[in-house]
């Protein structure tokens, strides 16, 4: 495996950034990154499959408002991590192309 493989790599650790402008264009497909956010919403939603799931609005280090989406799995262990107006230490992932939202890693 070369360097470049590992920064594709999902079992690589995530890269800490201050914010979302810290991430590279185009960004490595799968890479996470570890980013402390203020989580300013929390919205319960319904996917089109029926299943519930939640998105996080935040703001970051570097000013940068963005949203989360956190699947119905991983908000059972998020739920207890997570307030409004608090701070929280997130690992997420960019967009994926034709959508806005970062998803949690």
């Amino acid at each position: 495996m070369n360097m470049s493989d590992n920064a594709t790599d999902p079992r690589s650790p995530p890269v800490p950034i201050r914010g979302k402008v810290d991430i590279p264009r185009p960004d490595p497909t799968g890479r996470a990154y570890r980013v402390e956010v203020v989580v300013l919403s929390v919205a319960e939603r319904v996917t089109g499959y029926g299943k519930p799931c939640y998105f996080l609005k935040v703001r970051d280090g570097a000013g940068g408002v963005f949203c989360v989406v956190v699947w119905d799995q991983q908000w059972a262990r998020l739920r207890g991590e997570v307030e409004v107006d608090r701070p929280a230490v997130l690992d997420v992932r960019p967009p994926a192309a034709g959508w806005t939202a970062f998803t949690l890693a």
